[in-house]
């Protein structure tokens, strides 16, 4: 479950953050209010730029600062150009534990908590605009 999300210097989101409360599943507003921007920057928190639907040097003025709750656990996520990092988080927010830094620690380290890829990801946890019907003609 996300908890919450911050974005800084993402194009339109200069400095955007959600508190995502239980239940909250959609993220609406007008045409070009940065959406699906904000879809593909949580996607990128947890997967780094594989996420990305363009090239990486592209966004490298970009952070993104991610808190979820996985199997009854709280971690946050930060990707930057300077620093990318997975912590365990306790106790009213604390980070307490560094599970992994770096890109290639990071990308691994959610990979084991998910226990599945970002092609299984992106059909069973992301409703992205036409790609609902790939999760039937996925192979296990």
């Amino acid at each position: 479950m996300l908890k919450k999300f911050r974005l800084r210097n993402a194009w339109v989101h200069k400095d955007t953050t959600i508190d995502f409360e239980n239940g909250h599943t959609t993220i609406t507003g007008r045409n070009g209010k940065g959406k699906s921007l904000i879809l593909e920057m949580i996607q990128y928190a947890f997967w780094g730029s594989k996420a990305l639907r363009g090239e990486a040097p592209d966004y490298k003025g970009v952070t993104v600062e991610l808190w979820f709750t996985l199997k009854g656990e709280d971690y946050y996520v930060i990707r930057s150009a300077k620093l990318v990092q997975l912590s365990q988080v306790l106790n009213g927010g604390n980070l307490v534990n560094v599970i992994a830094s770096g890109t290639t620690g990071v990308n691994s380290a959610i990979r084991c908590l998910f226990g599945y890829s970002f092609d299984v990801f992106k059909v069973a946890n992301v409703a992205n605009q036409g790609t609902i019907s790939a999760l039937s003609g996925m192979l296990p």
